[in-house]
């Protein structure tokens, strides 16, 4: 009987996988093969007022100068994608620099210049540029005019080869900035003003960053090679943002490799991991980055993949805090033996000592596992000296079925286990939804704690899984005590038919380091969270510093239908973890929990809390976030001088974001959306709407800070409207505060008078006296819907403690006199 059940357990999950590997990559907006073609796509999306992706066939174009110019961007926020690799008609596509190559043919005046919004996307991948010429401009240039700090301006797996420009190769001038994954050889730069072969401006307003991350940058003449300023005439270029410079390989480059004598370093930046000859930075780079030949195999036939022994194969960052590259230049397996390589190109040379998982029994002895099982290997793994990695060779068709009915053995060294090597694996292809292949199944029965357990004492341990499915575990699927750096990506937890629940997918505890869990740029990194009986995901290491990013918590692998977690995701006593991109619903709790007074310093942005990923609004059965016993300093949105990281959050059954009776101060929400939440969408102290206090602070969560309290509210007429508001906010004496903004089609059903934090319009920043008393007038860009003419604010201390949503006033439309009656011409 058991055997008929398997068999139809089995069936049940091939009919299930395989219906989701049938949908086609979505189409480009223009499909291009000629320069005719791809400039009549430039210059049509200078006309729109939508993000425009245009795919480049595979081939040669022979731009020459006919891309001279400013293609303009600017003045609307229509992005800009161009995607080099696709085969003809645009149905498949390949990242490969190789296959895709705009030449400018040394003509003089050959460049591209793109003027930007500020909070636009512009994107350039898998695409060669060489050959181009100016003396007077930079080769590529992405530049905003206007404030903002959204845009994000990248450029990733490109070839730039054997160009001549002017100021700079790549220039840069936004608010997000990333280089990621390009060779950058060859190029010769002219002008002596402030050059650099990518060079990356911060920008005054914009909160800016750059990531410069497993480039390859050498001889180059003219130029330094890595160039980002921080510094200007008017001084230093705050920003609450940090930057990331790791794993390149910058050499042989003009003067410096890498320049930063004109980067503050009042601005964050993490330098690791790097290649080098030469740096000029006003502190010392750590023992990570290394000044050393990379051995290359062939520079001068532009073969910049790295020899055998080059020290830089296998000795890469462990942990980048912006997540490693999906693949290499190239398209290869980014990752192949115990750490990444450095630079724009992976060796295939494997460190890791292997072992092959050939069945799918199970004996449950730990002492002598079954031969060619995963026990088995796990068993060799924790014996062995060095990195170790377990690769599956299963006979007959996805999916196989390990059945566990007592405890796996811990994991104790230093391990990847990867199910992605079993033929009719795919990853996922998208964010939001899972449509990934799968060919693994962990199945604990209800009957053992976990599938992979590091234990408190393995200091020195590292997990890595990638492609498989978990069900069934007690405790959580995958528990992490000890060890640091783990990545978990590309799994799915639970929703698998006829399996029981896990308790937890994956627990980060006790003693353990940091782990990343997902991922980004990369959709096969997503992990499906799925069902889980206790939280989805629970973090309560001491150490904090976990990364989750864009994984899919409380739904079916459509990632529409409800899959239940009782907690999204749990924190308690764990610092410093950012939660990132994820899609958090369908809990039977609350979304997001942080709990505990060493619970600080943690950030939330860019989450999709009650929402599905095509716009359903299943909620959770609790907050959205809740904050509670002590928990402290966290960012929910955005960072208090700027803009961006706003979550949306949607349809909970209680308040948005509840910084409960028990919750800590330091709590800042701002930059959010929220809509049709059962409480108030910001709640301090006991469940509802609190009256402001007669002065602050108080003593309460986020201290019970007052509310700004708005009299009117005016929107002008004419092309360029804008709306003034009039109020006042009444706090602690002599205090500078954040007041943000937030527009609705109608106050908050749920609190009579106040308002719904539905469309953030933006924010100032106002001074009390010494009574505590600050006048409020603002002015602010006005949005096009005219229907969002309900407005009310928070405010936010110089410490991070935000008030509720205030009180909610209707805009009112200025009435335009008729000059010539009103002038007695009747």
């Amino acid at each position: 009987m058991y055997a008929h059940f398997r068999r139809l357990l089995l069936s049940l999950i091939v009919l299930w996988s395989c219906a989701w590997n049938t949908e086609a990559a979505a189409a480009p907006d223009y499909c291009v093969s000629t320069p005719a073609e791809l400039l009549d796509a430039l210059h049509q999306w200078e006309t729109l007022n939508f993000d425009v992706v245009i795919g480049l066939q595979q081939g040669t174009y022979a731009l020459g100068s006919t891309m001279s110019g400013f293609f303009d961007g600017d003045g609307r926020t229509a992005g800009l994608k161009l995607l080099g690799g696709y085969n003809a008609g645009c149905t498949a596509r390949t990242v490969n620099p190789t296959n895709t190559v705009l030449d400018g043919l040394n003509q003089p005046g050959s460049y591209l210049n793109f003027r930007m919004n500020a909070d636009a996307v512009f994107l350039l991948e898998g695409v060669t540029l060489t050959r181009f010429n100016t003396n007077q401009f930079d080769v590529l240039s992405v530049g905003a005019v206007t404030h903002g700090d959204e845009g994000i301006y990248a450029v990733k797996y490109c070839r730039f080869l054997n160009n001549t420009g002017g100021q700079s190769l790549i220039h840069m001038y936004g608010a997000q900035m990333k280089v990621l994954n390009n060779l950058i050889a060859k190029n010769t730069l002219t002008d002596a003003f402030h050059p650099g072969m990518v060079q990356l401006f911060y920008a005054d307003g914009f909160d800016s960053f750059a990531i410069v991350n497993n480039n390859t940058i050498a001889d180059n003449t003219g130029a330094p090679g890595i160039v980002v300023n921080s510094i200007t005439v008017n001084g230093v270029t705050s920003s609450d943002r940090t930057s990331e410079i790791a794993d390149n390989i910058v050499v042989n480059n003009a003067g410096a490799d890498i320049e930063l004598g004109t980067f503050s370093t009042e601005n964050n930046l993490l330098i690791k991991g790097n290649i080098y000859n030469v740096a000029h930075y006003a502190l010392p780079l750590d023992s990570s980055n290394l000044t050393v030949n990379p051995q290359f195999i062939n520079s001068a036939a532009n073969n910049y993949g790295l020899a055998v022994g080059s020290p830089a194969i296998n000795s890469g960052l462990l942990y980048q805090l912006y997540g490693l590259p999906a693949h290499d230049l190239f398209n290869g397996v980014r990752v192949i033996g115990s750490q990444i390589d450095r630079g724009a190109i992976e060796s295939s040379l494997n460190n890791l000592t292997t072992a092959i998982v050939t069945n799918t029994g199970d004996n449950g002895n730990n002492s002598a596992p079954l031969a060619g099982s995963l026990r088995a290997a796990i068993r060799s793994a924790n014996l062995a000296s060095g990195p170790y990695q377990i690769n599956f060779s299963l006979s007959g068709g996805c999916p196989h079925i390990i059945n566990m009915s007592t405890e796996m053995l811990d994991v104790t060294g230093q391990v990847t286990i990867d199910a992605r090597t079993l033929s009719g694996w795919t990853g996922n292809s998208d964010y939001g939804r899972f449509d990934a292949n799968l060919c693994v199944v962990v199945n604990g029965s209800g009957a053992t704690p976990w599938a992979f357990h590091v234990p408190s004492g393995a200091s020195n341990a590292r997990l890595t899984v990638h492609g498989m499915m978990f069900a069934g575990f007690t405790d959580a699927a995958i528990r992490l005590d000890g060890g640091s750096d783990h990545r978990i990506s590309g799994n799915q937890f639970g929703a698998i038919p006829f399996t029981s629940t896990n308790a937890s997918a994956v627990r980060v505890s006790n003693s353990s380091g940091r782990a990343t869990i997902g991922g980004f740029d990369d959709p096969t990194a997503v992990n499906l969270i799925a069902g889980s009986s206790a939280p989805g995901i629970y973090l309560d290491n001491a150490a904090g510093g976990n990364v989750l990013g864009n994984n899919i918590i409380g739904f079916q692998r459509n990632g529409r239908d409800p899959a239940s977690n009782q907690i999204g995701v749990y924190l308690f006593n764990s610092p410093n973890n950012y939660l990132l991109y994820n899609y958090i619903a369908n809990s039977s709790a609350t979304g997001v929990t942080i709990s505990g007074a060493a619970s600080t310093g943690n950030i939330l942005q860019y989450n999709r809390i009650g929402q599905d990923y095509a716009g359903g609004l299943p909620g959770n059965q609790g907050a959205g976030v809740a904050i509670n016993f002590a928990a402290r300093n966290t960012a929910i949105g955005a960072p208090l001088l700027g803009d961006y990281g706003g979550n949306f959050i949607a349809r909970s059954v209680g308040p948005g974001v509840w910084i409960s009776p028990s919750g800590g101060n330091g709590n800042r929400v701002l930059s959010n959306e929220f809509f049709d939440n059962q409480n108030v969408d910001i709640d301090l102290g006991s469940a509802g709407p609190s009256s402001n206090q007669a002065s602050n602070p108080a003593v309460g969560p986020n201290q019970l800070q007052n509310y700004p309290v708005l009299t009117q509210a005016t929107r002008s007429s004419g092309a360029n409207p804008s709306i003034t508001v009039n109020g006042n906010l009444n706090s602690t004496p002599n205090a500078s505060f954040r007041i943000d903004y937030y527009l609705a089609t109608a106050c908050d059903a749920t609190a009579p008078g106040r308002g719904h934090a539905y469309s953030h319009l933006g924010w100032v920043n106002v001074n009390t006296n010494g009574s505590g008393s600050a006048i409020i007038v603002s002015t602010l860009t006005a949005p096009a819907n005219v229907a969002l003419n309900r407005i009310s604010a928070t405010a936010t201390s110089a410490s991070g403690d935000t008030s509720e949503v205030g009180n909610c006033v209707t805009v009112n439309q200025a009435i335009v006199t008729n000059v010539i009656f009103s002038n007695g011409f009747e």
